[in-house]
């Protein structure tokens, strides 16, 4: 059995409200019915639909358990509310603002297209809350990635100078957040529910401001990705050539140089991983809506789906990249389960926050010091190697 699954190309298209070009749409005729409901009528089958469903499913899981994680290892150790875990543990806040609010919106419209499925008061609410949540930290999570980055180059370029300190950080978190509210506040105030015969839609309908709209996409995407992805690739290869410069004391042996020089390489390739993954994720949620207007319809319909699961795969892998590469993330993680469980069916539990300190860790893990511990205050130590370049 097929479906006549609908979907959008972008923001301002029916039923999704995120980032389109609603122009492209004003020449086109508005669905006549459920059965053919949306702009983007393709045949699509059960099992094409229920893959799609599965792994939004996934996604929304995976998202919420490791942005939980993040969230919850950040407030329950006072050692790591340090500047760059502010960030780190507002960009999770971010990616679950959009796991809860807009995940779910992509799963009706996988079955049911993009129809708005409530209507009246709680249906507008609703309307303008769910796009707007997924715009407003779609701008924070590429803000936040471009904080962190700050952050690291300052610690490893210039250890001995703590440039970005508690009051630093708290300023730039308020400003970030000023400045995705802001820029977004245009789509939540001209998101609407439009009426059509039986069909209701949450739209962005701009009607004759053509110009407008491509200045305000246009602008996002110079705004939110490609001068944040400039600043993070120049300010990480900056970290990557300190990080290559830097000699720990007494490194004179052929072992001590190879363990350093193995350990810049991981940093390598954990920076470069997280560089691709933004610039990949994040690449068609900004870039299709200024080429909307010179796609064709069937062109910019098969893009709509991609352009939304591989921005909130970033709300997935944002968690795992500091789960896996910092070390005290981990041990946060452990201590949590570690209360939460029956000590009878706890292997190798770590213990509570309170009783195991940093330094301890450090202890039981023979004085190795990894390089990705980002919960250090010292960062004036001279040859401090244990801050992350995350």
């Amino acid at each position: 059995m097929a479906h006549n699954n609908t979907s959008s190309p972008g923001a301002s298209t029916f039923g999704n409200s995120t980032s389109g070009n609603s122009s492209l749409f004003k020449n086109e005729s508005l669905p006549r019915s459920r059965s053919t409901a949306g702009i983007c009528d393709t045949d699509v089958s059960d099992g094409a639909l229920a893959f799609k469903a599965l792994f939004y499913i996934l996604v929304i899981i995976c998202s919420l358990v490791g942005n939980s994680c993040i969230v919850a290892v950040v407030l329950r150790n006072r050692r790591m509310r340090t500047p760059v875990n502010f960030f780190i543990l507002n960009m999770a806040i971010g990616d679950l603002l959009i796991t809860v609010f807009f995940m779910p919106r992509m799963l009706t419209r996988i079955f049911y297209g993009v129809e708005w499925q409530i209507d009246g008061l709680t249906g507008l609410i609703l309307c303008k809350i769910s796009p707007s949540m997924q715009e407003l930290c779609s701008c924070l999570s590429v803000l936040w990635f471009m904080a962190i980055s700050i952050d690291r180059f300052f610690a490893v370029v210039f250890p001995l100078k703590k440039i970005i300190t508690k009051n630093v950080a708290y300023m730039m978190i308020a400003g970030i957040w000023f400045i995705a509210i802001a820029a977004r506040f245009p789509s939540f105030y001209y998101l609407n529910l439009y009426y059509f015969r039986t069909n209701v839609y949450c739209t962005i309908v701009l009607k004759d401001n053509k110009l407008l709209e491509e200045v305000y996409y246009n602008f996002s995407f110079v705004i939110f990705y490609a001068v944040p992805l400039c600043i993070v690739v120049i300010l990480y290869t900056a970290v990557i050539l300190a990080l290559k410069k830097r000699k720990r004391p007494g490194a004179t042996s052929l072992t001590q140089q190879n363990n350093q020089l193995k350990r810049t390489h991981r940093i390598l390739k954990m920076l470069v991983a997280v560089v691709i993954n933004f610039s990949i994720c994040w690449f068609l949620y900004f870039c299709i809506p200024v080429l909307l207007p010179y796609l064709d319809l069937q062109m910019a319909c098969d893009l709509f789906f991609p352009r939304f699961f591989l921005s909130h795969l970033n709300c997935v892998f944002n968690p795992l990249v500091y789960l896996i590469s910092i070390e005290n993330y981990r041990h946060g993680v452990k201590n949590i389960f570690s209360c939460l469980c029956p000590k009878r069916f706890c292997i190798n539990a770590v213990a509570p926050e309170d009783e195991c300190s940093t330094s301890e860790i450090r202890n039981k893990t023979h004085g190795r010091s990894s390089v990705f511990v980002v919960d250090n205050e010292t960062a004036s130590n001279k040859y401090n190697t244990s801050t992350s370049p995350l």
